[in-house]
């Protein structure tokens, strides 16, 4: 009998694909219908109304943050009815979407808390429509009704009181019925009526939003408990933003939930949309980014316009803008909260009668409320009684309590309904849909025969030719040292005078969430792949040779101008210890630019030959070929004495800071014959642009954290290891970089820095020549494990590359005894410093930045692609990667447009429409089945962090210059020809075979 009950229960209602068709009702509305009824429905009472309540007795001025919070619970809700409208397009919303995904019983559930959703919905709308009218003629009505209809008069229980209202509303209960009415005469008819009054109520939005900012005053969010003379017994809390507390905050997200409850009205319209499973998902989306964005501003003014304390709970703008001198305004928001007010009354009434229609026609509730006129095509009965029960409910209960049902009514339907979609989440036919639908298969053919990918079985792993001594500390100790270099001694001060000025702190700020990203990506793939070629071998792994090589020739451009770049920045360094007599000394043995006729030639160059950055490299380089052990041992010790320097640096710095410095005008700045470039001044001197600019250069700063992913093949535990060093290594160094830079912009000006080595020469302007002597001593520790660092993963990406016989096989050989890639590190390290003898520090900065940005971003597409299952992998690299371009082109190249300098419209539109199409793509992409393969460390927030990562390193490598992209474009040409002819080779000696 158990069994029986059980299964009848659950029993599933079947509908046909020609019964999705057919429908008693008649099928007239459009997707902008839709849309607009779903903002009609919700754009009521959460603005005219409940703001001010809440404001006044939940959560103060962080009602803001409760309609924030309230909204991400809808988006997540409306995700889910979105889907489940394009499942199962009938009349009943989330009701019928169960009954034939799930089963009877948690049908009935979610239909009766439709019913109570609605029903609560029509009568507290009602209700708020009768107070605010009342307010236009000085609450006029409500003595009237309080004269005739004293309810808590005639109530001896003072708990029954606090839930009724004080009077009988008749004008309430009148307006359910009228509008019952006009719902039984046809669905276009009514949807007619709402499209004008939602765009009635559309515009008395915005004009609240802009006319409320000019009163907008911040110390109504800052009030203090003292300073209110409380003469009207006003709960004033505890003041300030949380005047009570982040428990009245949430308290009042759960109230404020409410403002968002309607457009699960357009999941009702199933059988009356002529395309219902294209215009329910579309409407329900649209309509709640339009009604989170009035909230959000509204309740913003609101508060800021007037104390929270003192809102009126049923009028508050009316209200407020009567008591600010501004009566005309008042009259206007009146009358269209009037308008708003319509719609919103009407969006709640009309999806309940098609609930009640759809589970009368089940039989689970009484089955006549299932009769469809014959002449309108209405659900009559169900609508008229509908209408009149929200009515009398309105008439008879206090606002906050309908609020307060409604709420706990709605979230527990929207809890079923995400319930349900878990369900459907292993819906093979649908994935593969959605592929075939992205991607073209005709059109990868090409590329799938460049995607040959490495195998290797799990004691290929575990093998190698080097020898394993590194551990967790060793390689933490080897990320730090390698990267935290440059970007304290060196490119902090080059980044302010040129580029950004004091906003350099929030270009390594924006450079360090990119490497943050790259570095989940990079510890994830050390985790799966432990050997030797970092991104390069990963890659050739897990994804293929064509992108393997990419991969592998960024890595090895990076690691070479990293080697040079941080040599020059070495010998500039050391250099400035001496009042740059090394530099005076070689430009008159090698003056380069005097014997260049070509002054664009000239400019990239340096103007002599740096004979020490050249000996330092080959230095270091033989140290290198002696053993991993070794050089590690040195590493560690110089890196402890530089995290000893940047300490002292950010502490002694601080003593001297002054925030004037960030605050510069042009005008006070003595510049005869404007050789300093000061800008527009303050804290944004060159910009927004020149911000995100230093941005692109700062990310170099951070780069060196990638040579500990090269260590696979020498470290004792490297799955383990290798995840721990990179999320250690970067969380220093940030917290590095940011105080020294915060430091040194605060004790001089900007414009006045020295670009080669900027804290000595402004710790010699202050008058602390020791500190310049310890901080200058101190930065040459730094620098040179910066230099090991940067020195370290070239040789061995070399190594793997050429042992894979995909450069020259000859730097794949190990010597016997040291078991190093001698000759591989001979021959990079030998480059290296060729190019810091040659190239000027800024030029190298920049072509390292652009080629590791490449190689974090395609780290992270394999990310991306290796956490679905592998069918999926090219269709979602080339889909996110398009979408993620277009929308930085636009950013970048139409920046005017999207600023309002500019009028042209049409970037704004293609923006929106790549921001939409980057977002559909991640969703798809989250959709698709999942990688079950156990690793030791995973990237968290899949696919959504790898995303972010890309679209910032596209973002950021955009930002660099032309000139940067030229010479790297050259470097990469270069590299794929010599990749196409050695697997043309390949084919053609595997088809002779």
């Amino acid at each position: 009998m158990g069994g029986k009950i059980i299964d009848r229960l659950m029993r599933r209602k079947y509908i046909s694909s020609g019964e999705l068709a057919e429908s008693s009702l008649k099928r007239t509305l459009t997707t902008l219908d839709l849309t607009a009824l779903g903002i009609g429905s919700t754009l009521g009472v959460g603005v005219y109304v409940l703001a001010g309540d809440v404001a006044k007795n939940s959560a103060g001025p962080s009602v803001v943050l409760s309609f924030a919070i309230a909204a991400i619970a809808s988006v997540f809700a409306g995700l889910c009815y979105a889907e489940f409208g394009a499942r199962v397009p009938r009349a009943g919303s989330a009701y019928v979407y169960s009954y034939v995904c799930v089963g009877e019983l948690i049908a009935f559930i979610i239909g009766w808390n439709l019913i109570l959703e609605y029903v609560i919905g029509t009568a507290s709308v009602a209700r708020g429509y009768s107070n605010y009218l009342d307010s236009l003629f000085d609450k006029k009505m409500q003595s009237a009704f309080r004269n005739i209809t004293p309810i808590h008069d005639w109530l001896d229980s003072p708990t029954a009181s606090e839930y009724l209202s004080s009077y009988f509303d008749f004008f309430a209960l009148g307006i359910c019925i009228l509008l019952s009415l006009l719902l039984s005469f046809g669905v276009k008819e009514s949807s007619k009526f709402n499209n004008v009054f939602t765009v009635l109520n559309l515009l008395v939005v915005v004009y609240v939003i802009i006319i409320g900012s000019f009163k907008a005053d911040i110390k109504n969010w800052q009030i203090e408990p003292e300073e209110v003379e409380n003469s009207g017994n006003y709960n004033v809390g505890d003041g300030g933003f949380f005047p009570f507390g982040i428990n009245g905050m949430l308290s009042g997200a759960a109230t404020c939930f409410y403002g968002f409850i309607g457009f699960d009205a357009v999941a009702t319209t199933g059988e009356e949309t002529k395309n219902p499973q294209r215009s329910i998902p579309i409407a329900i989306v649209v309509s709640l980014t339009f009604i989170f964005l009035a909230y959000f501003g509204i309740s913003t003014v609101l508060t800021m316009m007037w104390p929270y304390y003192d809102q009126d709970p049923n009028s508050p703008l009316p209200t407020v803008f009567e008591a600010i001198g501004w009566p005309s305004a008042k009259w206007i928001v009146s009358i269209g909260a009037l308008f708003g007010l319509s719609t919103s009354l009407l969006g709640a009434m009309f999806p309940l009668p098609r609930v009640v229609y759809a589970m009368a026609k089940d039989g689970l509730i009484f089955r006549f409320l299932a009769k469809v006129h014959s002449k309108y095509q209405t659900p009559m009965l169900a609508t008229l009684l509908s209408g009149t029960f929200g009515g009398i409910l309105a008439a008879i209960f206090d606002l906050n309590a309908l609020v307060d049902m409604m709420s706990i009514g709605t979230l527990l339907a929207y809890t079923l309904v995400a319930h349900v979609d878990q369900y459907l989440l292993d819906d093979e036919a649908l994935g593969q849909n959605l592929d075939s639908l992205f991607c073209l298969d005709d059109t990868r053919k090409f590329l799938d025969s460049l995607v040959r990918r490495k195998y290797m079985n799990p004691d290929e792993m575990v093998e190698t030719s080097l020898k394993r001594t590194l551990n967790a500390l060793d390689l933490t100790l080897l990320g730090i040292g390698s990267t935290l270099g440059v970007g304290v001694y060196v490119l902090a001060g080059d980044v302010a005078k040129n580029t950004a000025g004091p906003s350099v702190v929030l270009s390594f700020a924006i450079a360090a969430i990119a490497s943050v990203f790259a570095g989940f990506c990079y510890a994830e793939f050390g985790a799966r792949v432990p050997r030797a070629g970092s991104a390069y071998i990963y890659s050739y792994v897990c994804v293929g040779e064509f992108i393997a090589f990419i991969i592998g020739w960024t890595l090895i451009l990076e690691y070479m101008i990293g080697t040079a770049s941080v040599a020059r920045g070495y010998s500039n360094y050391l250099d400035a210890l001496f009042n740059k007599k090394m530099q005076a000394a070689f430009h008159e043995i090698t003056p380069i630019h005097e014997w260049i006729d070509n002054p664009t030639v000239a400019e990239y160059l340096s103007p002599y030959l740096d004979f020490f950055a050249f000996a330092i490299c080959v230095f270091l380089t033989l140290l290198l070929c002696f053993g991993v052990k070794e050089s590690s041992k040195f590493n560690s010790v110089f890196t402890c004495l530089n995290l000893l320097v940047v300490v002292y640096v950010v502490i002694i710095g601080s003593i001297n800071a002054k925030v004037k410095n960030w605050q510069i005008k042009p005008e006070e700045v003595q510049n005869p014959g404007n050789k300093l470039d000061i800008g527009d001044g303050g804290f944004f001197p060159f910009g927004i642009n020149g911000m995100l600019s230093g941005a692109a250069t700062c990310f170099y700063g951070f780069i060196g954290f990638d040579c500990v992913a090269t260590t696979g093949e020498e470290t004792k535990n490297p799955q383990r290891a290798i995840p721990i060093a990179i999320v250690v290594s970067l969380t220093f160094i940030f917290l590095a970089y940011f105080g020294v830079s915060t430091v040194l912009t605060m004790m001089w000006p900007y414009y006045d820095q020295d670009p080669y080595s900027p804290l000595p020469t402004v710790f010699e302007a202050i008058g602390w020549s020791s500190a310049k002597w310890v901080v200058s001593i101190g930065a040459l520790f730094g620098l040179s494990t910066s230099l090991l660092g940067t020195m370290f993963p070239l040789p061995r990406v070399v190594y793997a590359m050429a042992n894979d016989g995909l450069i020259f096989r000859c730097f794949s050989k190990v010597n016997a005894r040291f078991k190093t890639p001698v000759i591989a590190t001979l021959v990079s390290g030998t480059c290296g410093g060729i190019l810091a003898a040659i190239f000027e520090l800024s030029s190298l900065v920049d072509m390292m930045s652009i080629g590791t940005l490449l190689a974090y971003t395609l780290v992270a597409m394999c990310v991306l692609i290796l956490s679905k299952e592998e069918v999926y992998y090219s269709k979602i690299s080339s889909s996110t990667g398009v979408c993620f371009i277009g929308v930085n082109g636009i950013l970048i190249f139409q920046e005017d447009s999207i600023s309002g300098k500019s009028d042209a419209k049409w970037p704004i539109v293609l923006l929106v429409i790549f921001i939409l199409m980057s977002l559909i793509t991640v969703v798809i992409i989250s959709r698709q089945p999942m990688n079950k393969h156990k690793l030791h460390f995973k990237v968290p927030l899949v696919p959504f962090l790898p995303a972010v990562s890309i679209w910032i390193n596209i973002y950021l490598m955009m930002k660099l210059s032309d000139k940067t992209w030229i010479r790297f474009s050259v470097w990469m040409i270069l590299g794929e020809c010599d990749c196409i002819d050695l697997i043309s080779k390949i084919s053609l000696k595997m088809a002779m075979i």
